[in-house]
């Protein structure tokens, strides 16, 4: 009996993908899991002299960890994709992402025309602001 995929029949052109994205899922995993000890428990070697010290390097490490946090959504949010079959489409436009750019961000959920305009818009709405 065949094994069934992960993904859908779309999966061999996307499997290069697939592979780097749950790659990056298990390094994220384990980093949350790293900075989540680091805030329970820091190191003998972190000790600090004085309180400040100790408190920014807390602060570090919340905030490492809620980068890891956002980072991981996004890389679950594109596995979702790839088992849906949206994978590789330009959420804004429905066109074709490019290989280029998913080699340069696999998690890329816009093609670069779409990303750049978004880019421009926030920028704009940044300036007016």
């Amino acid at each position: 009996m065949k094994k069934p995929t992960r993904s859908t029949s779309r999966a061999p052109k996307y499997r290069q993908f697939e592979d780097k994205i749950r790659g990056e899922e298990l390094a994220l995993v384990t980093a949350i899991r790293k900075a989540e000890e680091e805030l329970r428990c820091p190191s003998p070697d972190d000790e600090s002299e004085d309180e400040v010290g100790a408190d920014g390097e807390r602060e570090t490490w919340a905030i490492k960890t809620n980068y890891y946090r956002r980072r991981l959504r996004i890389v679950r949010e594109s596995l979702d994709r790839l088992s849906s079959g949206k994978f590789g489409v330009c959420a804004a436009c429905e066109q074709e992402i490019s290989e280029k750019r998913l080699n340069a961000v696999p998690t890329a959920i816009y093609c670069l025309e779409c990303q750049e305009a978004l880019e421009r818009g926030l920028a704009s709405d940044q300036l007016s602001a």
